[in-house]
């Protein structure tokens, strides 16, 4: 399949370890591809599914890893590693100026006490 995306010009070698230093640097580069103005996926309900669902290509791209390059692994590989780029490269720009996140508390404060109550006042 390579021999024929690469005209047997390049080695298949070469492009995997370019995708391997490429995903690498997806992750490094994340804090500027994230465009939202709230940095929590708490407050960001689509942020998570498409998070849970890289959470999920993760793992498959770590079990196809170890499994032989043979049909269907090099195809699982092939649509799991695009979903990968294409996390990082396009839904996560586009999430964060389609997305509206629920409206955030003022003060960590605030949270906490949405959450378990007031803080109880002490005995006298």
């Amino acid at each position: 399949m390579v021999q024929f995306v690469t005209f047997g010009i390049v080695d298949a070698k070469f492009f995997g370890v370019l995708a391997m230093f490429g995903a690498i640097a997806v992750l490094a580069l994340t804090p500027w591809l994230d465009t939202s103005s709230v940095r929590s996926g708490r407050y960001r309900p689509t942020f998570k599914w498409w998070f849970w669902l890289l959470a999920i290509d993760f793992m498959v791209l770590m079990w196809v890893g170890a499994q032989s390059t043979e049909f269907p692994y090099d195809w699982i590989s092939l649509i799991a590693a695009t979903y990968w780029f294409a996390f990082f490269l396009v839904i996560l720009p586009l999430l964060g100026i389609i997305e509206k996140p629920l409206p955030t508390p003022a003060t960590i404060e605030d949270d906490f006490n949405a959450h378990y109550g007031p803080k109880a006042t002490p005995a006298e």
